[in-house]
């Protein structure tokens, strides 16, 4: 009873405080938000059984899309209407719209997910994240499109292709300035930044190549022949794997990063493919056909086409999805593959019937909480001692917490 109180007590305290509330139905990394250029809507898609969960109305013009890499946020640039809309994945609602200079295109969000960055035309501009204001202006000089962002979020890539001039823009993120121009011979559209940070992808869509460069040293490595106009591209998780949109053979090249050469291509997957992005878990690509109106849900272990996804039944549907529109945030994959270390945490009590807390040996951790299939529902660090958690839905959750002194994780028992 004593014990009871104290948690009782506890409870009233965080809710001043304010009590991590979790719903277990919307797991943002299970999500694709997937954007019509055509018909302005955001088709809202599940990813394990790739039903639709909900279908936002925007405007016409939809065509750049970035989801912040802690899954709670994503944005959109509306080429048309000159604006960037911002989506809480919690609610899956619109929560502001940013105005922006005639047609904004490629947007992308700091690994820290405090600021995101778009192009409009000849000019980057710099958007906080917690105010939804525009803070900074970058003058490229060049005409310029396509963005990447290395691991550590301290250096932006630009492709700029102004009319016969190409050429690569490297952006120093803490000055807000240009520090380089790399001059190429080819036409670069869209490019990636490797997850270990070491090598920059450049897709080439005037000879269907990929161009690579080194980060360290801004010199070509390596041209790796891929197929008619690439796009688009992602890497796995590890970055052993880079996929390419080819827009005009409708394939997509697997490329082996380690050895730069196409180890698989990927045919039959519609018209126009223009927008790949990979679920966490590496098990999935999802590509959207412009041409057919359609995404198609990729097995990532067989290289095959297993699932087309009508988007709209308007000739001009048009799912563009420049960027990533599926969460990639890193979860955890469960308790055996996590550390243990010697900290001790409570959870009280266990089970549960959805309200518990958490008992801390410190003042300062992070605490996640995965389902048992090691999605993550919740990450946040802490000032508190006792923190105290609400879960909507009954089921096996692992509670990870990390310390300076180390770390550990929990089952947690909901049963309602």
């Amino acid at each position: 009873m004593k014990l009871f109180t104290s948690i009782k007590k506890a409870f009233i305290i965080a809710l001043v405080l304010g009590v991590f509330v979790l719903e277990t139905t919307k797991i943002n990394a299970q999500t694709a938000y997937i954007a019509n250029n055509g018909d302005g809507k955001v088709k809202v898609i599940n990813t394990l059984n790739n039903s639709l969960i909900t279908t936002i109305q925007l405007q016409f013009g939809l065509y750049g899309v970035a989801v912040s890499p802690d899954g709670t946020r994503v944005y959109i640039t509306n080429n048309l209407s000159n604006s960037i809309s911002i989506i809480n994945t919690a609610t899956n609602s619109v929560i502001a719209s940013v105005p922006t200079a005639i047609g904004p295109t490629d947007i992308i969000v700091s690994p820290d997910n405090s600021k995101v960055y778009f192009i409009v035309g000849y000019k980057m501009y710099v958007l906080d994240a917690a105010t939804n204001t525009i803070t900074n202006t970058i003058n490229l000089v060049n005409q310029c499109k396509g963005l990447a962002i290395t691991p550590d979020g301290t250096k932006i890539y630009a492709a700029c292709n102004n009319i016969s001039t190409f050429s690569i823009k490297t952006i120093s993120t803490a000055s807000n300035t240009v520090t380089n121009t790399i001059a190429i011979s080819s036409f670069p559209y869209e490019l990636r930044v490797s997850p270990d940070g070491n090598k920059l992808y450049i897709a080439l869509t005037d000879n269907s190549a990929l161009m690579v460069m080194s980060t360290a040293t801004n010199t070509v490595i390596n041209t790796i022949p891929v197929g008619n106009h690439p796009l688009n591209m992602c890497f796995n998780s590890n970055g052993s794997k880079l996929y390419v949109a080819n827009n005009y053979d409708y394939t997509v090249s697997v490329v082996n990063t380690s050895t730069n050469s196409v180890s698989a291509t990927i045919g039959t997957i519609g018209d126009n493919p223009s927008g790949i992005s990979i679920t966490p878990n590496d098990s999935k690509l999802y590509v959207t056909n412009a041409g057919r109106n359609t995404a198609v849900d990729i097995n990532a272990l067989t290289n095959t086409a297993t699932t087309f996804i009508y988007l709209g039944t308007a000739i001009n549907t048009d799912p563009i999805c420049y960027g990533n529109f599926i969460s990639t945030y890193a979860q955890p994959s469960g308790i055996t593959d996590y550390k243990q270390d010697f900290i001790h945490i409570s959870l009280i009590p266990n089970p549960t019937t959805g309200q518990f807390a958490i008992s801390l040996p410190t003042d300062n951790a992070e605490i996640t909480i995965t389902n048992a299939m090691g999605q993550k529902l919740l990450s946040e660090q802490t000032n508190e001692r006792l923190v105290n958690v609400q879960l909507e839905t009954n089921g096996l959750y692992i509670v990870y917490v990390k310390t300076k002194q180390g770390s550990t994780a929990q089952k947690l028992i909901v049963n309602n």
